[in-house]
């Protein structure tokens, strides 16, 4: 390859990569260099040459900042690699087999039968009355176990005084034939949803609270259940590596449906926060849609978040994900997020913005 070729091939590559410049940012700067070329003042003649270096200097920028981060990945992860824990594939239960050595997750794709869905979703043991934690926002019925021995849970490191907000996100994760079943479900469970509900602090019981949230939740999500719980279970491990996690065994996981229409939003808030759901580590959450996308906002926002008095604050700094069909997005559950409020001109069912988000615990 020609050095031309292969400086082409460079650029092309980091000014397509997301986590270097976003969608929107890449819009703008391209918009700015064609109309300066093919609309220039008479003093202009070199601007789309200086908006080009202005570009390639933030580029720059960025892709020193993410090389640190990698460094500091990849020496962690060879640290932490020996003890590396993927999910289990088969016995969740006391007594059953643990995975072999070696044995590597699969990708993110059709799985078979087994795993981690294969011992969770209906019908599986529940938590005895009160010991169940409460999501943040819906109501208390609908948690599933994974039953498996608290001795297993790795030992929590000392937390860091600061926690950028760093997220790890798979395209296209269900099949094609998964989303179009899931989708078809929801639209017909549409009566089933109810209004969400926030946890407020030494508050028994949810509540709902219009100022701080709105949208409607579906709590049991039947066989999706399963799908989802199992293709977690195949990235995991390349989950916890990117988010430079201790890898732990689940002991229990939430799951449910939220469906977000007209105006619908939820306040900057972590997973974690509240005493009776402490023990929420990673927070999960998949994107998915009726096309055409009738929906616009609702977007995810991670904020940076610092350690004060003992809890991690909302920094200023934040990281923005657009909802995408058939995406799902990992973060810790301690990290400060909110959704900003949706805007669905016809306000039909149908057009919301729907997420299967959930929860594992340590």
């Amino acid at each position: 390859m020609s050095t031309a070729k292969a400086s082409d091939f460079v650029c092309e590559t980091l000014f397509s990569d997301e986590s270097i410049l976003s969608a929107s940012e890449r819009d703008l700067i391209t918009s700015l260099i064609e109309r300066a070329r093919f609309s220039p003042g008479p003093n202009d003649r070199d601007l789309p040459e200086s908006i080009a270096r202005l570009a390639g200097e933030i580029l720059a920028e960025r892709i020193h900042a993410n090389l640190s981060k990698d460094l500091e990945r990849l020496l962690l992860g060879r640290h932490h690699r020996s003890s590396s824990l993927p999910m289990p594939v088969r016995g969740l239960g006391p007594g059953s087999p643990t995975p072999p050595p070696g044995s590597a997750p699969r990708p993110p794709g059709p799985n078979p039968p087994g795993g981690i869905a294969a011992h969770v979703g209906p019908g599986s043991p529940t938590p005895p009355p009160g010991s169940a934690p409460r999501p943040p926002g819906p109501n208390p019925p609908g948690l599933a176990t994974l039953g498996m021995e608290s001795s297993r849970t790795l030992v929590a490191t000392e937390l860091p005084e600061t926690r950028p907000a760093r997220c790890v996100i798979f395209e296209e994760f269900l099949a094609p034939a998964e989303l179009q079943n899931l989708m078809q479900e929801v639209l017909q469970r549409e009566m089933e949803f109810e209004i969400s509900e926030v946890i407020s602090p030494g508050a028994t019981s949810g509540t709902v609270d219009f100022e701080y949230r709105r949208s409607r939740v579906l709590m049991n999500t039947g066989v999706h259940h399963a799908v989802i719980l199992n293709r977690i279970q195949s990235c995991s491990s390349r989950v916890f590596e990117r988010l430079v996690l201790e890898p732990f065994w689940p002991s229990r996981a939430e799951i449910q449906i939220t469906s977000s229409n007209h105006g619908d939003f939820f306040r900057c808030h972590s997973d974690n926060g509240h005493e009776d759901i402490q023990s929420r580590a990673l927070t999960f959450v998949y994107f998915f849609h009726r096309e055409p996308k009738k929906f616009r906002g609702g977007e995810l926002r991670l904020y940076d978040s610092r350690r004060e008095n003992g809890d991690y604050v909302r920094a200023e700094n934040y990281r923005t994900i657009v909802p995408r069909q058939n995406q799902i997005v990992f973060f810790p559950s301690s990290l400060e997020h909110e959704i900003t409020p949706v805007d669905c001109a016809s306000q039909a069912f149908a057009d919301s913005r729907f997420t299967v988000n959930g929860w594992l615990h340590h």
